[in-house]
């Protein structure tokens, strides 16, 4: 190889390795093909995951999300060739060329003369192929293979740490949204609510066209259709849906995942849909049981996959626990509730509150905690840590009512064994995050956030697990306790960090949970922080006791009078 070649190649890597991003680097890889071969135009395929297929990345110059959609079989086109034998394809007769016609070709009816495509190898294994169309000037050469092959080394270790990058990123991203559509589906009671909640999160873990949530009970074996959603609800009524009979009645049988790249293929598949391409169910399973089938279809072949198919599982569980808790729930509303219980319930939780707040020389403080039900799932305390420093903590359970309260009953003695153990404030955090993560259910997430109060130094340090931002609020302006980390009892292990604050004469200090912000009026919107905010910069120099009922009083009037959440306020002043 000459040495301009070999320079050629030299910034050829250069310019490969400056992106991870996959859209990114085709651009590149379009241009590096047209300045080493003097082609016209060019197409790059990537084999699947199940490595049967071809999925086009570029097709004669053209990337795009509808191009990624096209597929090549294995077995047919220039790049289905190569990527069999594993070896370059030099055509330069157009009557070769159009005994090799593809799927791109019949999408593009692009006039080829000559085609030099090549195998894209790493580590031995085949990922891919490119194809260069066209010469320029003459046919394709011997010297044009060679580069091309040596391109196309780099080219497939591009790719390949492009995906690796991608995929890593993705699961990141993933796992983060898995947690956040977690909380999201658990922070209702009503049935009808969690089902469409459950729905638009699917939205953000996995792409598809039509899906609909069974409610399978196991005894009768019948099979209810809770909520669907992209269904001619004509073709629905036509569809019978049956224990053991159909994708959906098969899963719900066997309580086994199923992944259809083809429903055209598949003799199970009951067609409720024309436009459906591929599908996967999913068994919905709580407390060891199935509870309900989750289906999804979409209108592309091989739509899903493995990853697809994990996070539906963990999000299926999370699902199930949530319908099951929401059915539940309905149960204890229709049998309006044993009275005894929850006025025990009531008892017990107010034993967690503390009676009256302390006396803290040069501090002014005041509460107020009000359950959106019988009893609440949210906690504040002020304790007395040592001399001159006090423990301040704020927190509320996902959910809301006696199971909450439960939670939070659990919270609040793992709290203070944690804090009688004299830990500095990020091992207290650390380990109530295991206690909780070993000792409740995953949807029973807690937010909170602790600190302590150097009375005399006017000093506090704290942490905040996932909380709403406590503030506080001060002539110079206002500043958010944001340093911690995530909420606890959702991952086992996890550190978290913490600040200390000088705090100022005058300073107002907020500590409250999300039914005070969340507040909405007649027109569905929430009352906010901003207007928390401003709220307490006007009643600032007001006592504690009255800054408390003026946020309350004003709370109250813009939604109405209706509270549909806990509502749990601290207040905190440097006199």
């Amino acid at each position: 190889m000459d040495k301009t070649s070999l320079e050629f190649l030299v910034e050829a890597s250069k310019i490969l390795n400056s992106t991870l991003d996959v859209r990114t680097l085709v651009g590149l890889v379009y241009d590096l093909i047209i300045a080493a071969v003097g082609c016209e135009t060019c197409s790059l395929g990537r084999l699947g995951e199940k490595g049967e297929k071809i999925h086009v990345l570029l097709g004669f110059g053209n990337s795009s999300p509808d191009i990624s959609r096209l597929i090549v079989e294995e077995t047919r086109g220039v790049m289905g060739e190569v990527v069999r034998t594993r070896k370059p394809l030099v055509l330069n007769d157009p009557g070769q060329v159009s005994e090799y016609e593809d799927a791109i070709d019949r999408a593009f009816k692009v006039k080829k003369q000559n085609a030099l495509a090549v195998p894209l190898m790493r580590g031995g294994e085949v990922i891919g192929a490119l194809e260069a169309i066209n010469k320029q000037k003459g046919d394709f050469t011997a010297r044009d293979r060679e580069m091309l092959m040596a391109l196309s080394e780099q080219i497939a270790i591009a790719l390949d740490n492009a995906r690796l990058y991608g995929r890593v990123t993705r699961e990141i991203k993933e796992r983060e949204l898995l947690y956040e559509v977690g909380g999201r589906i658990s922070s209702s009671l009503d049935l009808n609510e969690v089902l469409v909640l459950i729905l638009n999160s699917l939205r953000k873990l996995v792409d598809f066209n039509a899906a609909g949530i069974y409610l399978v009970d196991p005894e009768t074996t019948d099979i209810m259709a809770l909520t669907v959603r992209g269904y001619d609800p004509d073709m629905e009524s036509r569809v019978e849906l049956k224990f053991g009979k159909g994708v959906v009645g098969w899963v719900a049988k066997n309580v086994e995942p199923v992944i259809i790249d083809d429903v055209s293929k598949d003799t199970r598949y009951l067609n409720a849909r024309d436009e459906t391409r591929s599908e996967i169910v999913v068994p919905l399973v709580a407390a060891g049981k199935i509870v309900g089938v989750l289906n999804l279809e979409s209108d592309d072949l091989e739509a899903f996959d493995e990853e697809a198919l994990y996070l539906l599982n963990t999000f299926g569980s999370q699902a199930a626990l949530t319908i099951e808790r929401a059915k539940l729930h309905l149960e204890i509303l229709e049998k309006r509730r044993l009275e005894g219980e929850i006025e025990l319930a009531r008892r017990i939780q107010k034993t967690f509150l503390p009676a009256a707040l302390p006396e803290i020389p040069g501090y002014d403080l005041s509460a107020m905690n009000l359950p959106s039900e019988e009893v609440s799932g949210d906690y504040y305390d002020v304790i007395d840590v040592a001399a001159g420093q006090w423990g301040i903590v704020i927190a509320d359970v996902f959910g809301k009512g006696i199971p909450a309260s439960l939670v939070m009953a659990a919270f609040r003695a793992s709290l203070l064994a944690e804090i009688r153990n004299n830990y500095a404030i990020t091992t207290i955090m650390s380990k109530v995050n295991r206690l909780m993560w070993e000792s409740v259910e995953p949807e029973r997430c807690v937010t909170a956030c602790y600190g302590v109060l150097d009375a005399d130094a006017r000093v506090l340090t704290y942490s905040n697990a996932g909380h709403f931002y406590p503030m506080v609020i001060g002539r110079g302006g206002v500043k958010r306790l944001t340093k911690g980390g995530m909420l606890l009892g959702a991952v086992e292990d996890l550190h978290y960090g913490e600040e200390r604050l000088h705090l100022e004469q005058g300073d107002l200090i907020l500590f409250f949970t999300d039914g005070l912000t969340e507040a909405m009026d007649r027109q569905g919107e929430a009352f906010g922080e901003e207007r928390l905010i401003e709220l307490g910069q006007s009643v600032i120099d007001l006592p504690c006791s009255d800054i408390v009922k003026r946020i309350y009083h004003d709370i109250v009037n813009f939604a109405d009078g209706k509270l549909i959440d806990d509502f749990t306020l601290l207040v905190i002043k440097v006199r």
